[in-house]
């Protein structure tokens, strides 16, 4: 006589086996097959949870977000509370936009299994969507203390505290995914731009110049590579990224107004007045734009273009005291030595360390007839000049003192 307890345990042990073969089916990628054999359980057992959860893994795959939400709350409905559903139904939530339900779930998720890694990590994910970035960076240690210390979870965590400028521990989580992979050109673009915010402009571009032979097509590699050969005053380098940021993504305003600074930087002033222009057709609210172009202006004795442009770039950032200081060399040539001076003062007002507002506005007291002025100013500019390690300013600034 055959026992039920016997019908059962070989009932169970054929859905393991079944579920061995639709794991295998999914290693090996294929979708097709691990549904069909989901389904066949499901044919055999309506309710075997396991065959939902992998079908509803298998929808996530495959993005049909809608049908992932549906099946996970008709099982959690019918079967009770289960942390890989609630789990696999936040993903789906949080797919489709919905961070503050997908946050639900995972809370849910971790009340039954407060050691799901997976859990703490896509909570994060969601705390990130939502601006809460420590709390975020909690839970993403809390990921890698239960299990989940994949590279994508550390390359996760390093974001995390770059955007909260914790610049050694993002610099650490960027060299431990790199030590896991190291065709991860992400975690090289990331770790650059570490090193360029602590000043280290060296490192920074042997980092961009890594993720570059992984991601050759990637403009922002370049973009990024080129803000650091400027800061190490490299211009050619730094134009030579820049070209090949904008050949790779010609409609991007800022490629072409960092191209123009470093065109401004190499004496090519009508090619940044041509970058800078093209940036505006496309991005008239550019300041950075403007005042590029006013310095271009400014060199090839447009001046009143140049006045138009720093104008325009002070209405945009009236915090920017380069703007005021271009202003003023445009008005100066224009013999407006008031409007100058005043220029000048309205950059101190803003920026009181700015070496050019100073030097400007002696140049202009100078013109002006104020001698004392002219001399005071000066002195400042080539005192300013000096303590950042500008010799060639410090020069100018000293032999105009001596001239007045």
């Amino acid at each position: 006589m055959v026992m039920m307890a016997d019908v059962v345990e070989r009932m169970q042990n054929d859905f393991a086996n079944q579920l061995e073969e639709a794991n295998a089916c999914l290693r090996a990628g294929d979708l097709t097959g691990a549904v069909n054999v989901y389904s066949k359980i499901l044919r055999q057992d309506p309710l075997y949870l396991p065959a939902h959860i992998g079908l509803a893994y298998i929808n996530l795959k495959l993005k049909k977000f809608p049908a992932v939400i549906d099946d996970c709350t008709r099982m959690l409905v019918m079967a009770g509370d289960n942390q890989h559903l609630y789990l696999l139904r936040g993903k789906a939530n949080f797919a489709l936009g919905y961070a503050n339900r997908a946050l639900q779930d995972y809370n849910n998720a971790l009340r039954l299994d407060p050691h799901l890694g997976p859990a703490y990590f896509n909570r994060a994910r969601a705390y990130l969507a939502t601006g809460d970035h420590r709390i975020a960076l909690a839970d993403l240690c809390k990921a890698i203390e239960n299990g989940s210390d994949t590279p994508q979870v550390y390359l996760t965590r390093a974001n995390t505290y770059f955007a909260l400028r914790d610049y050694h521990n993002a610099r650490r989580d960027y060299t431990c995914v790199i030590s896991r992979d190291e065709q991860n050109a992400p975690a090289y673009l990331c770790r650059g731009q570490v090193h360029f915010a602590m000043h280290h402009y060296a490192t920074a571009v042997s980092d961009y110049t890594r993720a570059a032979e992984l991601e050759p097509e990637n403009p922002k590699i370049f973009y990024h590579r080129g803000l650091a050969h400027m800061a190490l005053e490299k211009y050619q380098p730094a134009l030579d990224d820049f070209n090949h940021a904008v050949e790779m993504a010609p409609f991007d305003s800022e490629h072409y107004v960092q191209r123009a600074i470093v065109q401004n930087q190499l004496g090519q002033y009508q090619e940044a007045i041509a970058d800078c222009t093209q940036a505006i057709s496309w991005d008239e609210a550019c300041a950075e734009a403007y005042l590029a172009r006013a310095i271009a202006y400014n060199v090839v004795g447009r001046f009143e273009e140049a006045i138009a442009d720093c104008t325009r770039a002070i209405e945009l950032d009236p915090r920017d005291s380069k703007a005021y200081v271009n202003r003023a060399i445009a008005r100066n040539e224009l013999n407006d030595q008031e409007g100058a001076i005043d220029d000048c003062t309205r950059a101190l007002q803003v920026n009181p360390d700015d070496a050019g507002a100073y030097y400007n506005r002696g140049i202009a007291r100078s013109a002006a007839g104020d001698r004392q002025g002219s001399r005071d100013d000066l002195a400042k500019a080539a005192s300013l000049y000096f303590m950042q390690g500008d010799a060639a300013k410090y020069d100018m600034a000293t032999q105009a003192a001596n001239r007045v």
